[in-house]
């Protein structure tokens, strides 16, 4: 609702005792999810990645009034331009596309668990 870019990560495997951590990782951007992990997958590491586009989460959260009145009381945080980038720049690179999230429902759920 607020704009920003959200990573979260989750563990895979039991703790020992009844909780089970289904592994399931998210990228999201702005509200969309970008990018998502299997659940309960049988892998011992799964990379999930997606491009993100900051500048359009920085307008996105510019735009909020509320947020237009905090940012006039803080101090500004000074850029360092530095003569190197990331990435390269190139026409064909954009921000990875939403998804449709992926849930299972309960009992596809029990069926994949341990």
């Amino acid at each position: 609702k607020s704009g920003g870019v959200y990573l979260y990560s989750n563990q895979l495997g039991c703790d020992g005792g009844r909780l089970y951590y289904d592994g399931c990782a998210l990228i999201c951007d702005n509200g969309n999810v970008l990018a998502q992990g299997a659940q309960f997958s049988m892998d011992e590491v799964e990379v999930v990645t997606a491009r993100v586009d900051l500048s359009r989460t920085r307008s996105m959260r510019g735009s909020f009034m509320s947020r237009c009145e905090q940012v006039a009381t803080v101090p500004v945080v000074p850029r360092v331009t530095v003569n190197f980038k990331l990435c390269q720049a190139s026409p064909f690179t954009f921000a990875s596309d939403p998804i449709q999230l992926r849930v299972h429902d309960p009992m596809q759920e029990i069926a994949l668990g341990p």
